[in-house]
């Protein structure tokens, strides 16, 4: 599969759903992009793929502490291009 430029991890996106007048639009605001770009797109465009899960058990024995680390492994994959825009010239 190809690269695109709409791929982008949303880790500091703010989900906006339930808008008035707007029944099941969900907006992401990812403030890694300008202001002036909105994306666009279809939900049937990108698809998720679970991964593996992995958890690490670690014990620091001098400081009494037990920790817990779960590695969560997904892969988002755009699979119809022709159903994502970038608007450009949007005014913030």
């Amino acid at each position: 599969m190809q690269t695109s430029p709409y791929t982008s991890t949303l880790s500091n996106a703010k989900v906006i759903t339930n808008v008035p007048g707007l029944p099941g639009v969900t907006w992401y605001i990812d403030n890694s992009k300008t202001a002036t770009i909105m994306t666009i797109y279809d939900k049937k465009a990108i698809v998720k793929f679970q991964g593996p899960i992995r958890t690490a058990v670690v014990r620091l024995d001098m400081e009494d502490v037990d920790a817990f680390r779960i590695f969560d492994f997904n892969l988002p994959k755009l699979i119809q291009t022709d159903k994502i825009r970038d608007l450009t010239g949007e005014t913030a």
